[in-house]
């Protein structure tokens, strides 16, 4: 597959000889007008490379290609000017983010080795990107059902958390969305530090004391430091350590905007979730988060509204563990013949869970059968 390449210019005679020029090594795609180039990123995009003229009526090739870095930030952006004063140059490199400057007429040599150029940091781009997003979110998930394991209580919990701030974080920049997610998956790693008493009161909405209440206020922090020194994850990190930090606190902090609107929206999808597991209906939970909108996020609560939530077929139903599937919930706690929690009830079945259960089951230390609510479309 050829690389695409998109070329905005309001001179035809441009657009013409660049398509001559390039089109049997590019996918070429050509705009006169910004909102066209606009139009063409939404819906025919990713483009590795984006070329703007820099004067153009109505929308000139900075405000373009600034609109352009928001919209495809991968995408690599070269600037095209007749008047390449300084003054244009700093502007264009400071407000569109742009790869190149180059000036018109551009000689046919200079543009090809820019594309060539152009295209390569494109693909090291989405390298880098596959990598955080596949790599390293492969190695988190491993981590993290790991943890499930050890800290079941909290880390039931962490699936859920992940598919609300996944839908609410639609609506955010592109290249932030991953690190909202990985907080997400890592929100509650300082439960590691927390007694599973203490962990299992807090689920079910049970009345803490004061000292009880001062472990669990920590265990952010202690999740924080716990992946602080993990090369990416840093602003990850500063995310867990303020999840539970009040929405107005957050707006008055001196916060990078990706950091704040990862920590609202993760408190936001933390408390929400809290009232959907004591059995508050989705409305009735939405409704008091948007009463409190010194401590939630209203622009993110209001997303909630559309939010899907994992449908159950009615009652719990026994099912022999060599049977269960992933996605159904457990209906109660299991626990080994020594009162160990092997699994908590709500917790969602996956292959790691799978294979827990009929381990001990094997081994004779938890029945064969268990209760479990079967998600919509999982029975029979």
């Amino acid at each position: 597959m050829r690389d695409k390449v998109l070329l905005v210019d309001d001179e035809p005679e441009v657009l013409k000889s660049f398509e001559a020029l390039f089109r049997r090594r590019y996918d070429i795609c050509s705009a006169s007008d910004g909102e066209m180039g606009l139009q063409y990123i939404e819906q025919d995009g990713p483009f590795a490379v984006v070329i703007a003229d820099m004067k153009m009526p109505l929308m000139d090739g900075i405000a373009f290609l600034n609109r352009a870095a928001r919209m495809a930030p991968d995408s690599v952006r070269v600037m095209l000017t007749g008047t390449a004063d300084l003054q244009t140059a700093v502007d264009a490199v400071n407000q569109g983010q742009i790869f190149r400057f180059l000036t018109k007429p551009c000689p046919m040599e200079v543009m090809r080795q820019t594309l060539a150029a152009a295209v390569e940091q494109y693909r090291l781009v989405t390298a880098e990107r596959v990598l955080l997003e596949q790599t390293l979110q492969g190695s988190v998930d491993v981590l993290v059902e790991a943890l499930s394991l050890t800290t079941p209580a909290a880390f039931q919990r962490t699936r859920r958390i992940q598919r609300i701030v996944r839908y609410l974080a639609e609506a955010e920049p592109q290249d932030t969305r991953w690190e909202m997610e990985m907080a997400a998956a890592l929100s509650l790693a300082g439960c590691l530090t927390v007694p599973e008493d203490v962990l299992q009161k807090s689920l079910n909405g049970l009345s803490l004391t004061p000292a009880e209440q001062g472990i669990l206020r920590r265990h952010p922090l202690a999740g924080s430091k716990l992946i602080a020194h993990i090369p990416r994850l840093e602003r990850v990190s500063r995310i867990i350590a303020l999840q539970n930090e009040r929405a107005q606190t957050l707006q008055e902090m001196q916060l990078d905007e990706p950091t704040r609107r990862g920590a609202l929206i993760l408190g936001v999808a933390l408390a929400f979730d809290a009232l959907i597991f004591q059995g508050i209906n989705r409305q009735s939970a939405a409704r008091q988060l948007a009463d409190a909108p010194e401590a939630y996020d209203p622009t993110a609560v209001a997303r909630l509204d559309g939010i899907p939530l994992p449908a159950t077929s009615g009652a719990a139903q026994r099912i022999h563990v060599n049977n269960l599937k992933n996605g159904m919930l457990l209906a109660e706690n299991i626990r080994s013949t020594n009162g160990l929690l092997v699994a908590p009830s709500g917790f969602e079945v996956n292959d790691t869970v799978r294979s827990r259960l009929q381990n001990f089951a094997e081994q004779q230390q938890i029945p064969e059968v268990v209760r479990v609510h079967i998600a919509g479309g999982q029975g029979g």
